[in-house]
């Protein structure tokens, strides 16, 4: 199937709020209360991720920086996407596959790029299709299929 991806939320985020700065809400720049075009952000965010996106009847990847906040309760770092704090705690529930890709470093310095699939203490990640944890970041490695292989899940038209 087809693949639609989001290179990050942040640009999304960004392009809403200026959109909504110069055209849809177009007030004095230097004003004071910039705040009120976060909120066209916000919704533009809410209304993609929650309610086109899933619809979509391909694969939808929505790429997004790492945000870092203190749990109040355990009084360590929690590490998800950066996208605004109402909506953050949501994603997970409309995207079952939650990765997370990142580098380390092999014996002679070489950058190794992997893919976290399951959860650990400092990052959140899920995966619903059991996706290998640690892979190189390569579909058929991560999902442990052979090229060429039938789909994972069955597609419906």
């Amino acid at each position: 199937p087809a693949t639609f991806v989001i290179d990050t939320a942040d640009s999304l985020a960004f392009a809403a709020r200026k959109r909504d700065e110069y055209k849809d809400n177009p007030g004095d720049w230097r004003t004071k209360k910039a705040l009120q075009w976060h909120g066209a952000a916000h919704r533009a965010l809410e209304e993609l991720l929650f309610g086109r996106l899933p619809s979509l009847p391909c694969n939808v990847a929505v790429c997004c920086h790492i945000d870092e906040d203190k749990d109040e309760r355990d009084g360590v770092m929690v590490r998800n996407p950066d996208l605004p704090k109402s909506i953050r705690g949501r994603v997970s529930g409309k995207f079952e596959e939650y990765w997370r890709t990142y580098c380390t470093f092999g014996m002679q310095g070489e950058v190794i790029w992997k893919v976290q699939t399951s959860p650990n203490p400092g990052y959140h990640a899920n995966s619903a299709i059991r996706a290998v944890d640690g892979a190189e970041p390569d579909f058929n490695t991560i999902t442990g299929r052979q090229t060429g292989a039938p789909p994972l899940l069955p597609v419906t038209k």
